[in-house]
C-alpha cells in the first residue's frame, strides 16, 4: 500500500500490508510482474481461505508440536565417531583455527608458516589441540584483510608445546594466588616487547599491563 508523508517535504512511502501467498488471486499477476492495485492505508491483514492448503500457513500460525531433535544414538564421544568422508587429505576430527591478518603479517605467514611466523597463533593451536582431545594436524586459515585471499595449512601437533605452555599459565595463576610478582618478560620498559613494535621475531603489539608491571620505574 501506499502511504502519503504527513509533513508535505517528504514523499509517498510503500508500506508493506499484506504478504500475496501462493493461493490468492494476486498471487499469478505480482509473478507476472503486473500492476496491483494497492490496497487502503492501514488495512487489516487479510485471512486465510477456507481451501488454502496447509503449506501455506506459517510455522509461527499453527498448533502444531515442535519438531523433537533427532536422539543421539549410543554414548560413543563424537572424537570416536566413523569419520564422514573428507573434502580434503587431512585427518578428521582437527582442529580449525582462523585468523585475519594484515598483508605484510598474511605474507609473512604464507612465506614461513604460522609456527615461525606466529608464535602464539602456534601455542593456542598446541593448547586447543591438547585440551580438545584432538591430536590430527590443525588446519589453519588465514585471511588476508586486504586482498581477501585465504593461505590454508596443516599444524601438526606439538604436545611438548601445549605442555609447557599449560606450565606456564599454572605457574601465573598459582603466582597470583600467592601475590607473588613473576619476572618480566624485559629488562627495560622502552622495549619492544612493552611498548610495542617490530622485532626479527614479529610484531608486538604494546603490552596492556606494562603500567602495572612496571608502576613508576622507567
Amino acid at each position: 500500500m501506499v502511504e502519503p508523508p504527513s509533513d508535505p517535504k517528504y514523499r509517498d512511502q510503500n508500506r508493506l500490508a499484506n504478504v500475496v501467498l501462493p493461493d490468492e488471486a494476486q498471487y499469478a499477476a505480482v509473478m507476472k510482474g503486473e500492476a496491483v492495485e494497492p490496497e487502503p492505508i492501514n488495512a487489516k491483514p487479510r485471512k486465510p481461505s477456507a481451501g488454502a492448503p496447509a503449506q501455506n500457513a506459517p510455522a509461527w500460525g499453527t498448533d502444531a508440536a515442535p519438531a523433537q531433535a533427532p536422539q543421539q544414538v549410543g554414548s560413543v564421544p563424537w572424537t570416536q565417531q566413523p569419520q564422514a568422508a573428507a573434502p580434503v587429505a587431512m585427518a578428521y576430527p582437527a582442529l580449525w583455527e582462523n585468523k585475519a591478518l594484515g598483508v605484510s603479517s598474511w605474507k609473512d605467514v604464507v612465506k614461513r608458516g604460522v609456527v615461525l611466523s606466529k608464535p602464539i597463533y602456534a601455542a593456542q593451536l598446541a593448547l586447543y589441540q591438547a585440551y580438545m582431545d584432538l591430536p590430527a594436524p590443525a588446519l589453519f586459515t588465514a585471511l588476508n584483510r586486504d586482498t581477501w585471499e585465504i593461505h590454508c595449512e596443516l599444524v601438526p601437533f606439538d604436545a611438548a608445546l601445549a605442555q609447557t605452555m599449560s606450565d606456564r599459565a599454572v605457574q601465573v595463576v598459582q603466582a597470583s594466588d600467592a601475590q607473588e610478582l613473576l619476572p618480566r618478560a624485559a629488562a627495560e620498559r622502552i622495549s619492544v616487547v612493552c611498548r610495542g613494535g617490530k622485532t626479527s621475531a614479529g610484531w608486538h603489539s604494546p603490552c596492556a599491563w606494562q603500567d602495572r608491571c612496571w608502576g613508576g620505574c622507567r
